[in-house]
């Protein structure tokens, strides 16, 4: 299998920032949190043999934000164990 070359990846890097711009801030993801997602996820789909599609940039954003959201009120609403 042939190894994803930067400069692929780097075609889709105005689409990483366009999605992550609209989505920061929402469950209080980062911006650079969601670029690195939709990054991975290119990188992933492409060391695959597929073009990465808009949808599954957005999708691996919106995954991310769903997980830190549930991770923060999974801390909000626990006690810490006693020790």
């Amino acid at each position: 299998m042939a190894s994803v070359s930067s400069e692929a990846l780097a075609g889709y890097w105005p689409l990483f920032e366009y999605h992550a711009r609209k989505h920061q801030g929402i469950g209080g993801a980062e911006f650079d949190d969601l670029v690195q997602e939709g990054a991975i996820h290119a990188w992933i789909a492409m060391e695959c043999g597929f073009v990465p599609s808009d949808d599954l940039i957005v999708r691996a954003m919106l995954d991310w934000i769903r997980f830190i959201s549930h991770r923060g009120l999974v801390y909000e609403y626990t006690e810490p164990l006693e020790d």
